[in-house]
C-alpha cells in the first residue's frame, strides 16, 4: 500500500509541477502570436504545448529521453485533436456549458493519448484499454476542475497585478496535471505495471 500512495504521490506532484510550467508558457505563446491569433488557432496552440507538458511527466520521472518524448508527442497529439473538437463544440453550442464541455473534451483527449502511450510497452489489451479509460477520465476531471478554479479565482480575485494573474493561469495547469496523474498513476501502478511473483523459481 505504501508504495501504491508514494507512486501515485509522485507522478501527481509531477503532473502539478509540469502542468504549472505549461501554463505559465502558454498564455506567453499566446501573447507572443499577437492579437490576430484566431479563437481556433488559440485553442490548438493550447491543446499543442499543453500536451506536450502533460505527456512528457512519465519520461522525465523515470529520467527516459524516448518516454519524454513519446509522451509529449502523444499528448501532442491528443491536445490537438481535443482542441479541434473543442472548437467546433464553441462554434455550434448554443448552451452556457459549452465552454466548459469544450475544456473538458480537450484534456480528455490529450489524457487519452497519453494514457495510450503509458500502456503501450505492456503489449496488452487490456492494459492499454485501461490506459485509455484512465487518461480519458483523468484529462476530464482535470480540465473540468482547472477551469472551474481559474473561473472562480478570476471572479473572486479579480487579479489586477501581472503576476497574480500569472498565478491563477498556472494553477489551472498544476490541478489538470495533478488529477490527471493521480488517476493514470494509480491505473498504471495497481492494473497497466502490475506484476505476478513468479513461482517455483531459484
Amino acid at each position: 500500500m505504501r508504495g501504491i500512495f508514494s507512486w501515485v504521490l509522485r507522478r501527481s506532484l509531477a503532473g502539478c509541477t509540469a502542468g504549472m510550467a505549461g501554463w505559465l508558457v502558454i498564455p506567453a505563446a499566446g501573447r507572443a502570436a499577437g492579437a490576430g491569433l484566431s479563437e481556433m488557432s488559440h485553442l490548438l496552440l493550447t491543446g499543442f504545448l499543453g500536451g506536450i507538458f502533460l505527456g512528457a511527466v512519465e519520461g522525465m520521472m523515470e529520467e527516459s529521453v524516448t518516454k519524454t518524448a513519446r509522451g509529449g508527442a502523444a499528448g501532442a497529439l491528443g491536445g490537438l485533436v481535443g482542441a479541434w473538437a473543442g472548437w467546433w463544440i464553441l462554434r455550434a453550442g448554443t448552451f452556457a456549458s459549452a465552454g466548459t464541455l469544450a475544456v473538458v473534451l480537450t484534456w480528455a483527449c490529450a489524457g487519452t493519448g497519453i494514457g495510450l502511450t503509458s500502456a503501450w510497452p505492456e503489449r496488452r489489451k487490456r492494459r492499454f484499454l485501461a490506459g485509455i479509460v484512465a487518461g480519458f477520465l483523468g484529462g476530464a476531471l482535470g480540465g473540468w476542475l482547472g477551469y472551474e478554479m481559474y473561473a472562480s479565482l478570476m471572479d473572486i480575485a479579480k487579479p489586477g497585478a501581472w503576476i497574480l494573474r500569472r498565478l491563477i493561469e498556472g494553477t489551472t495547469g498544476a490541478i489538470l496535471g495533478a488529477s490527471l496523474w493521480f488517476i493514470l498513476g494509480g491505473v498504471e501502478k495497481v492494473l497497466i505495471f502490475r506484476r505476478r511473483q513468479a513461482k517455483n523459481v531459484s
